[in-house]
């Protein structure tokens, strides 16, 4: 395929009519930031240039450990921290081999992508925005995954959980983003839409202890719950599993 450069148009046009990102970058790199004529060009490139930019997290154990996973930083796209992550898959450990796993909200996908990797037999991955989604696409590419096993869309959670579950999940991670106010809305449509197995473990990260316990107190127990900073995270079960 052949892009025309045409100049005569704003430069950052090529950009933005480019069909994908690293033809993008490409031609960025053909344009000299420090004498493009106009300031207002020049600003015009570099967020053009941020809006394709991507960030890596590493998958920290399983099959895959030491991987990298890439996704596109976006305004409440927060990765967990390793950290975090080390913490959890502790809590699980021993109970994700053979599972079914859901990420709400999954954003970089790391913990759908740290189950698999760990022996998950099947994750399904949701979030709202194109961007994460291509970018989810593209990892699970990467990772040699098959769309049966590893499958991705890209829907609105409280939309999505208004609709029965054709099939319920061993395992829920739930991490939305902390301004939203829907967090105690999530865990009653889990339960009356039957997103959960008898036994299922829920994950869930919120930005306060208040409503980390205002979560475990509708009709599940919270088994485990830690802070990391800002962070407040437990592990909830609808049955003492541990």
């Amino acid at each position: 395929m052949k892009l025309r450069l045409d100049l005569k148009p704003r430069p950052e046009s090529l950009l933005i009519h480019a069909l994908n990102e690293p033809i993008a970058l490409a031609c960025l790199a053909r344009f000299d930031l420090q004498h493009c004529p106009s300031f207002l060009t020049r600003l015009r490139l570099v967020a053009v240039s941020k809006s394709f930019a991507t960030s890596t997290v590493r998958i920290i154990g399983g099959n895959w450990r030491g991987r990298k996973v890439s996704f596109t930083p976006e305004k409440d796209l927060r990765p967990t921290p390793d950290r975090v992550r080390e913490t959890l898959f502790n809590w699980l450990q021993g109970r994700i081999a053979g599972k079914r796993v859901l990420e709400l909200f999954a954003g970089s996908g790391i913990l759908s992508f740290e189950a698999l990797s760990r022996g998950a037999r099947h994750v399904t991955l949701m979030d709202q925005s194109h961007r994460v989604i291509k970018m989810l696409e593209r990892n699970r590419d990467e990772l040699g995954q098959s769309s049966n096993h590893c499958v991705i869309v890209q829907q609105d959670a409280f939309a999505q959980l208004q609709i029965p579950a054709k099939e319920p999940f061993d395992i829920v991670f739930i991490d939305p983003p902390f301004q939203s106010d829907g967090h105690l809305e999530i865990i009653p449509r889990l339960l009356r839409q039957h997103y959960l197995s008898r036994d299922a473990l829920i994950y869930i990260e919120c930005p306060s202890a208040s409503l980390l316990e205002a979560m475990g107190q509708q009709q599940l127990s919270i088994i485990k719950q830690k802070r990391a900073g800002q962070v407040h995270f437990a592990l909830l079960s609808n049955q003492d599993a541990f």
